[in-house]
């Protein structure tokens, strides 16, 4: 998990369900605040922040320790092309730093 996941677990009723929205709410409004008071990149360091973030992701996705259960699920190869795409590895479309 990053730094920033939640990670939950409790009985299906309403109440926790109700709770789960409540948290979600909040979770989203506090990246959306993040983003609307977010400094842009200049344009000359958007190349290496790209770069970090990528490397971040997939380093995050390939050494999760949570892959060996979907392995069990999926089997080896499967399991590698989802965790491939969970970093953006199978990616098609262009990135913006690409365009």
């Amino acid at each position: 998990m990053t730094p920033n996941a939640l990670c939950l677990s409790a009985d299906n009723n309403e109440k926790n369900i109700q709770r789960l929205r409540e948290i979600s709410h909040q979770r989203l409004d506090l990246w959306l605040d993040w983003v609307d008071q977010a400094v842009p990149v200049p344009l000359e360091k958007q190349a290496a922040v790209s770069e970090r973030d990528l490397m971040v992701r997939r380093t995050v996705a390939e050494v999760d320790p949570a892959n060996v259960v979907g392995e069990t699920l999926f089997g080896k190869a499967l399991c590698e092309r989802l965790v491939t795409t969970l970093w953006g590895g199978n990616r098609q479309l262009p990135r913006a730093i690409d365009m």
